[in-house]
């Protein structure tokens, strides 16, 4: 970094070019946007987690856990060709009581294997039908974090490819630079045309 300051900043007498200065102006312009975006997309992050905390929070207070009773066998492990499980979890029909004493049936989220009549813990929403168990403040933070962390990833990924792009933009106009440079030196100087410059006899 100090270096790229140093070529930004050096005097219009100096052999550093506009090329230089501009390759180290966007170097050091995408290391400060890396740096402020930091407060920003970790704010970004705890929202993200303070929503989710409220969101299975909330859940939480509408809904309720009981144990259902399996009606049939739930499908058996299946593996595939290398040995790994296909699903770790199915649906399989089962029976549960609701808090005023009636009885719903449906589908539930089981463990492969399982046979008829084994008890499972079910989560019911407002109601009273399967749903997918609240998330843990925990994991709620832990999903906050993740979303602050990517995104500032993906930003400096984001920065690097450009700093790549205007870079490589540079040497190639550096490149057709010193190609014009020397060919006007070689027309100068003689080299290249006939006569006796070219190594050949008067």
């Amino acid at each position: 970094m100090a270096a790229q300051w140093r070529t930004l900043w050096a005097p219009s007498a100096s052999l550093v070019r506009r090329s230089d200065r501009v390759e180290a102006g966007t170097l050091l312009g995408s290391l400060l946007l890396a740096v402020l975006l930091v407060p920003l997309l970790a704010g970004l992050g705890l929202a993200v987690g303070r929503n989710l905390a409220a969101d299975a929070a909330r859940q939480r207070a509408a809904g309720h856990s009981v144990t259902a009773v399996l009606l049939q066998d739930a499908p058996p492990v299946a593996v595939d060709a290398s040995g790994e499980l296909v699903a770790a979890s199915t649906r399989t029909p089962a029976r549960w009581h609701l808090p005023g004493g009636s009885t719903r049936e449906g589908l539930v989220p089981t463990d492969h294997g399982l046979r008829a009549g084994a008890h499972v813990r079910v989560w019911l929403d407002a109601a009273g039908w399967p749903a997918p168990l609240p998330l843990s403040p925990a994991r709620s933070a832990a999903i906050g974090t993740l979303v602050g962390v990517s995104g500032w990833l993906s930003a400096l990924a984001v920065l690097g490819l450009a700093c790549v792009a205007v870079r490589q933009g540079l040497d190639r106009q550096r490149h057709r630079a010193w190609a014009r440079e020397w060919a006007e030196f070689c027309v100068a100087t003689g080299k290249g045309r006939g006569g006796p410059r070219d190594g050949r006899a008067s």
